[in-house]
């Protein structure tokens, strides 16, 4: 997916040591299935990010309450030619989010040594 402006992206870099402070909101935007890891240990890109909220893109159509105004919301979905993540910026920013993708998918996430968890 190509890179359409620089603010576009957030790498893993970027949030990994902000996960906990609240500046970041990360939203996993695959099946619910894959983000609660129910294909462990088959599938190498089940569970998510730690604190990661599973909002599905279809489930942007009607915003969640749980997506919060005051922060960036940082998207992301199963591999580097997933689109998934991309859809869900464009339908964040379009009701008004600040939101982002994050430049590294749960793959990559998990085969930097980076914690997933599994489950809700």
């Amino acid at each position: 997916v190509p890179r359409r402006d620089d603010n576009a992206w957030l790498t893993t870099a970027d949030i990994r040591d902000n996960l906990d402070t609240g500046c970041y909101q990360v939203v996993d935007a695959r099946a619910p299935e894959r983000f609660r890891g129910e294909m462990e240990p088959i599938d190498p890109v089940s569970g998510h990010i730690p604190g990661a909220l599973s909002v599905p893109k279809d489930h942007l159509k009607e915003i969640p309450t749980r997506l919060h105004r005051d922060q960036e919301i940082v998207a992301y979905c199963r591999d580097p030619y997933c689109v998934l993540a991309v859809q869900a910026v464009e339908m964040l920013r379009d009701k008004g989010f600040k939101a982002v993708r994050l430049e590294e998918s749960i793959q990559d996430w998990r085969a930097m040594g980076m914690p997933v968890e599994v489950g809700d």
